[in-house]
């Protein structure tokens, strides 16, 4: 089961963050973004350099992309501060970074920002 903390979503890699989860959540994120009809701006998706970690985010990228969604890729890792300064630089409703943060290297996440 998919269970979003104050933190976000993690998970061991392989047992649950696999990408059949991976794209669960980005339907999540799309049907909340639609939901509160905020599917007008960029969404920006970064990564940290964990293991799947920039997997994890092209695959939310492909389905937010395939529902319409513009989608803006950091192509390199970028911490998570990052991410969310460029958010709020460009105006965004929304960010997502893949990390599992402090947790240990079992683990990947995703953190979802509204802004």
């Amino acid at each position: 089961m998919i269970q979003f903390g104050t933190g976000g979503w993690r998970a061991i890699i392989g047992d649950d963050f696999i990408r059949d989860n991976i794209q669960k959540v980005a339907a999540g994120v799309y049907l909340l973004m639609k939901e509160e009809n905020k599917t007008d701006k960029p969404v920006i998706i970064g990564h940290d350099r964990r293991f799947l970690s920039p997997e994890a985010a092209r695959w939310i990228a492909e389905v937010l992309c395939a529902n319409g969604i513009k989608v803006w890729f950091m192509k390199r890792s970028a911490p998570t501060p990052l991410v969310m300064f460029n958010a709020k630089k460009h105006d965004l409703h929304y960010s997502l970074e893949v990390t599992a943060s402090h947790n240990p290297a079992a683990y990947n996440g995703i953190k979802l920002f509204v802004h």
